[in-house]
């Protein structure tokens, strides 16, 4: 289901990314992104290829940049949601940052960041924690 899911996602990404400019992008409406490639790097082990099911982290988000909130539904059926605290366009990207706490009696509070390529529309999502980095590589369109 979730291969059928991005495949029709990413055919909609190209059938509107030809027609989208990058002043259209600017961050005034909400964004779909597909998270195609999902990294966990450490310094014990290196770096792993993980899917988004083994990373437990949503196929597809939505980042909402004037709300500063990032968003998506994990394959459970559980709903992850961010908020941003710091939120800017800079060298022609979208740029917020924030950080969760995680669940209770655990320590697994993380730092995180997106930047998103407003001319490209690619996303790089970095997700810090104890001695373990996440890396999300993806592509937006407009939701």
């Amino acid at each position: 289901m979730k291969c059928q899911n991005l495949t029709a996602f990413t055919a909609l990404a190209l059938a509107f990314g030809a027609t989208a400019s990058a002043a259209d992008f600017d961050g005034t409406k909400p964004l779909l992104c597909s998270v195609a490639e999902v990294y966990e790097c450490s310094l014990e082990a290196g770096c792993a290829d993980l899917s988004t099911d083994q990373a437990n982290v949503p196929a597809i988000v939505r980042i909402d940049f004037a709300k500063g909130e990032i968003s998506g539904q994990l394959d459970d059926g559980s709903t992850r949601l961010s908020t941003a605290l710091n939120k800017q366009t800079l060298e022609n990207k979208l740029i917020m940052q924030g950080i969760e706490q995680g669940y209770d009696d655990e320590r697994d509070g993380s730092g995180w960041s997106v930047a998103i390529t407003q001319d490209s529309r690619e996303m790089v999502l970095t997700a810090s924690t104890d001695e373990t980095a996440f890396v999300m590589l993806g592509s937006c369109i407009e939701d």
